[in-house]
This record gives structure tokens, sequence and C-alpha cells, in this order.
């Protein structure tokens, strides 16, 4: 792990932007990729790297956009049973700085296989880079501060905030128009239903022992729950983890510091969330939400030059919580 962490300190000073890409990507981290960018270079990934992970689309979306998934694992890893990591972002779409976070670990640990074979060993891991794609695409092409999908929901509305769609303490309100309209009824959108239907396939089925949601903003790294302020069963275990993971983000940038804490308690009460569901419903056994650091007027636009360091220290947060659980 010191070697890694050592090589985002320096690639934190240096820059990203231009680190290499899959051999055919004309992609890289100098901007807020689109979502057709997006799934060129997951193609890109699937076709060069097929001993080390692939593309499984999972789902499709109202406007007819896959619901997109990256693989990651050794041959062995479904035969020999491994425990799963979910990394799932973009379930708000204006949250572009966590889309860019889960690509920089999708780049880094599928294009640089050869030095995570600890990581590679003890786990399978699915990255969901955009699990809100309509969204998404309207939000870089129409409105950037765009929170939910684009479904109709009636009075000349669209859209559900996804992150309050699941079923785990989900609270309707009647207010189809609101930006944090959470829809009529809990998995009433396809992006929230196919999520868990993908999470608790037989595939991943009592597989799955961590989930982590990208989102932004706050520099936080969330515990269960985000309902209430009360913590999960194994909170103890869970929150020295997330507190090693703030700890290496500090050692990549000293002046980058992460709360870390119960999520009803560092935010106020959300419902209905992913993070949530997961813990609650799923009982799976760590749970995270990572509040990335915040840019722009609304706080949601990081502006692109500090995109590459924000990415280097959020994969340097994500590296450790999963060292943290595998022991390596």
């Amino acid at each position: 792990m010191v070697k890694i962490i050592n090589n985002l300190v320096a690639l934190a000073v240096i820059g990203i932007a231009f680190c290499g890409l899959a051999s055919a990507s004309t992609l890289s981290f100098d901007h807020y990729w689109t979502y057709d960018e997006i799934q060129t270079y997951l193609n890109e990934l699937d076709a060069e790297f097929p001993q080390i992970g692939h593309i499984d689309v999972y789902g499709t979306t109202a406007e007819g956009r896959p619901l997109t998934a990256f693989c990651i694992h050794k041959e062995h890893a479904a035969r020999a049973g491994l425990p799963v990591i979910f990394i799932e972002a973009g379930i708000r779409p204006r949250e572009w700085i966590g889309v860019m976070a889960s690509l920089y670990f999708l780049h880094e640990v599928v294009e640089h296989y050869y030095e995570f074979d600890a990581l590679l060993d003890y786990f399978e891991i699915v990255v969901i880079p955009v699990a809100n794609p309509d969204g998404y695409v309207y939000s870089h092409n129409v409105e950037r501060l765009w929170n939910k999908n684009r479904r109709s929901v009636g009075s000349g509305c669209f859209g559900a905030d996804i992150n309050a769609n699941f079923r785990y303490q989900f609270v309707y309100r009647d207010d189809p128009c609101a930006e944090n309209y959470p829809g009529s009824s809990y998995f009433s959108e396809v992006e929230s239903q196919q999520l868990v239907s993908f999470v608790t396939s037989v595939k991943y089925a009592n597989r799955v022992s961590v989930y982590i949601s990208l989102q932004s903003f706050g520099q936080q790294i969330l515990l269960p729950y985000n309902y209430f302020n009360i913590a999960s069963g194994n909170h103890a275990a869970a929150l020295a983890i997330a507190n090693s993971a703030a700890t290496a983000i500090r050692t990549v940038n000293p002046s980058r510091v992460y709360n870390v804490g119960v999520g009803a308690a560092l935010r106020g009460n959300s419902f209905g969330t992913s993070t949530d569901y997961a813990k609650g419903f799923l009982n799976v056994e760590y749970v995270y939400t990572f509040m990335l650091p915040s840019g722009g007027t609304s706080g949601f636009e990081v502006p692109e030059a500090e995109m590459p360091a924000i990415i280097a220290e959020a994969f340097a947060g994500l590296y450790a919580i999963t060292s943290g659980i595998g022991g390596f």
C-alpha cells in the first residue's frame, strides 16, 4: 500500500491529466467525460483487458441508454467465491466528480492490474461509473445542475431523485417538479430497480461485502445510516477503516481533510438512499458514501483543473478501504 500511496502523491503533484490510458484510447483526465466517451472507454477496456474484466449491461433507461457496469476480476474470481466490492457513481447526475473518480479507479486497477495482485486475489470489483445515464447526459447537454433521471412523472415534469428511490426508509413527497422528488413509490424508477436486481443477482449472491457510493460534495466519508442518526451493527470496525481512508487521502494531500461519521449526523436525514438500502436491507458488511470536495458557485462544479488531484486522492481513500478490509 505504501508504494501505491507514494505514487499517488507524485501524481497529485505533477498532475494525472495525461497519464496513460488504454492503448486505443484518445481520452485523458483533463476534462469531464461525456456519457459517450465513458461508453467508448469501457468498450476499450473490455477489448484490451479481457483477462482482467468485462462489461456487463444490467438494464436500459427510459430513454434507451444501457446501464453499464465494468466487472474487474481475475479468471478464478467467481469460481473461488471471492467477496465483491460494488462502487457506484453518477446516481445524481450533476455530481460529475464522482463519475470521474470511479473512472480513475478503473483506469488504475484494470490498466495497471499487475500492481494490484493482492487486491484482485482477495476481491472481485464491480464499478458502475454512471448509475443514471439519462440524467447525466441531460446535465451535460441542457441543465448542468440536474439532479434526477428523465422519465416523465406527470404535471409536465420529469425525473425522480434516484438516490431517494430505494426501498429502505423511503419517504414519499408529493411534489413531482421538485429536484429531490423521490418518485411515486420506492423502486418506481428503472435505475434503482435494475441496480438492486444486479447487486442481488445469482452471480453475486451472498458475496457482496463492500458497497461504496461516490458522490459530492462535502469532503466526508459517511457511514450508515443516512435516514436517522443511528449507527449500524459493525460501526466500530467500519469507522476504523473509514478513518484509515481519510488518513490515506491526507497523505496524498495534507490540506485535504475528510470528516468521517454517520451520514445523518454529518449531513442531516436523507431517505431512500442506495447505501442505506445496501446496509439496512441487504446487510452488506461495509458501506460507505464518499462526499468528494466542492467547487464552483453551486459546489457541484469542480473546475477541471482541480479534478486530477481530487480523483487521485479519492483513489487513495478507496484503496485504503479495500486494503483495510482485505488485510493486504
